[in-house]
């Protein structure tokens, strides 16, 4: 993985990543995958489970609650990492509205991109990472 590959600064622009080095960055990547998503294709859904965050590296995310929009989420947002916190299910349904490339371990598919890792992978990379003296993420 290159040095200057433009994923490492959007991962590590999230907080939950913040203090990963550029090789935690890329170890953290290598674990991901990029997954497209068709115009329309719900990528979570509200009250489903789900281990897996997204990193948008392409195009946009509509997330609704209850039917309702709430956000539209460009590159460099996120989702998803609620889940690989507390495994619990998902609080919105996301859905790519037009071409996109979301991320949630790496990578998406279709239209929509995106970076997505299942939690057991995130949690090891992000316990691997951790500063010393903190506090590990618990397995989801």
């Amino acid at each position: 993985m290159a040095r200057n590959d433009p994923r490492l600064g959007m991962l590590g622009a999230v907080e939950l990543f913040s203090e990963c080095s550029k090789k935690e960055l890329g170890q953290i990547l290598a674990v991901a995958k990029e997954i497209d998503f068709e115009a329309g294709e719900n990528i979570c859904v509200q009250g489903e489970p789900s281990g897996r965050f997204y990193l948008i590296l392409e195009g946009s995310v509509a997330v609704k609650r209850n039917g309702r929009t709430r956000a539209t989420l460009a590159v460099g947002d996120y989702f998803g990492e609620i889940a690989l916190i507390d495994g619990q299910p998902r609080t919105a349904t996301c859905t790519a509205p037009c071409e996109a490339h979301p991320s949630g371990s790496v990578h998406s598919a279709g239209p929509q991109y995106a970076v997505t890792s299942d939690a057991s992978a995130l949690t090891n990379s992000a316990n691997a990472a951790a500063p010393a003296g903190t506090t590990p993420v618990p397995p989801a």
